[in-house]
Formats: C-alpha cells, structure tokens, sequence
C-alpha cells in the first residue's frame, strides 16, 4: 500500500480509501468482512456518514473487530437544518458529537460538511456567525478535529471558490476514468454539476498549488465501472444514457 500526506494536515492516508454511502445495501456480516479485509491490506481510511442509513455503526464494528481504533482514519462529516441560515448549528454540533460517541474518539481526524453546496442551496448556516466552518476551526483548535474537509458536487466556478477560501484542509470531489457519472446527468439550469474532465485540468493543479488533501468519490461512477452486489446491474444505466459533449 501506498501512503500520503494529506494536504496540510499531518495524517498519512493510503491512496486507497473506502466509501461507505452503499454499505448498508449488502449483508451486515458482508460489509463488516469486507472492512477488514481492506484494513488488514493496508487501507487506513474510510469515509463515513451519519446519513448513510447506519453504515457508521458497521464501519465500527468493523474497528472495534481489529482491536486498534487509532490505526484507522475516519472521515466523516454533518449537516443542519434546511433554512437555518443565521442561527447556531446546534443539528451540526449534535452529529459531530454523536460521531465521536460512535467511533469511541474524543477527536475525529477529518471532519467537514457534505455537499457543501447542498448546505448553502437548502438555506443551512455554513459561513455566518455561529456556522458550520465557525464550528469547525473552532473544534479543530480544541485538538478535536485533526482535519477540516467538505465534498462538493458544484462546478469549477464553485470548487474554485471553496479551495481559495483557505478554509479547507481537504476537499472532496468526484472524478473516474469514465469522464461522468449518474448524478451529473440530473443537472437542471438550477444546479450545474461538476465537469470532471474540468475538475482534472483547472481543480486539480490548483489543489496542489494550494497545498489541500485531494479525496475522490464516485471513482467507480457510482456503479457503473463495477459489477458489484450494492449496484443494480450497470447495463441497464448505460443502454439509458449518453456521455456529455
């Protein structure tokens, strides 16, 4: 296994880490297993959350199996209430306490806001007084989080704009060989989604210009580049769908 800085912080993250968003869909026993044949490989990260219906508990367990919690990274992340946009986000703090009573740690080693642009777009408090990024440097500075990230599904315009506000020690950001996935086949004129061949020309260089962690979900497009039991069978998604100009 290959390790790395990640962006400014001080953890070494192997280059492979898992996802979790459709742990739950297999057997309880199943995902446990599969956890800990990936750790015992040397994979030493893995990305959680407390909406993804309990894979939070199961990535736990899988821990609490191996017997030593600081060997593995956890990254995890929170969201507030839709439409409290200047008030204090108690909902925030509340799931980032409840993260460190689930992985048994006073500190949680990345820590950040999901789909920051979600955040901002459903009215939640993320850069005003009492806010989530408030939260954030603040808990980092009490030595509870080693780590501040977010993941975003915005456009260059938007990733651009989260990287130079400093804030972030890592963001995360779709990207896989395929060039698309699922999600960005839903963009309305509302909401644009990411480019990923954008991401790789314009985002990427400046991540590394800018000294920030560089996380990547959706590496399999959301199912498609795997046949996999927590996937419906990708052929009837690629008979359905174009590749974007």
């Amino acid at each position: 296994m290959i390790y790395r800085k990640l962006g400014r912080s001080d953890l070494n993250v192997s280059v492979i880490a898992f996802g979790t968003s459709q742990l739950r869909m297999l057997p309880e026993r199943d995902s446990i297993d599969t956890l800990i044949h990936g750790f015992n490989a040397g994979v030493n990260i893995v990305h959680t959350a407390p909406d993804y219906e309990g894979s939070d508990k199961l990535v736990a367990s899988a821990i609490k199996e191996i017997g030593n919690k600081n060997d593995i990274i956890i990254c995890t992340q929170a969201y507030d209430i839709q439409g409290n946009s200047k008030k204090r986000v108690f909902h925030f703090e509340r799931l980032f306490e409840e993260s460190c009573k689930n992985f048994d740690k006073n500190c949680i080693d990345i820590f950040g806001i999901a789909c920051i642009d979600d955040r901002e777009a459903f009215g939640e408090n993320v850069w005003s007084k009492d806010g989530m990024v408030e939260f954030l440097l603040r808990k980092k500075e009490e030595g509870r989080i080693k780590a501040i990230f977010c993941s975003t599904h915005g456009d260059w315009h938007y990733q651009k704009k989260i990287i130079e506000s400093n804030v972030f020690d890592a963001i995360m950001i779709a990207y896989n060989p395929l060039g698309f996935h699922l999600l960005t086949h839903c963009s309305t004129k509302e909401h644009s989604f990411e480019n990923i061949s954008q991401s790789k020309s314009i985002i990427f260089p400046l991540i590394k210009q800018k000294d920030i962690g560089l996380m990547i979900m959706k590496p399999l497009a959301g199912g498609l580049l795997c046949n996999a039991k927590a996937f419906p069978n990708r052929n009837s998604y690629l008979n359905k769908i174009k590749k974007p100009s």
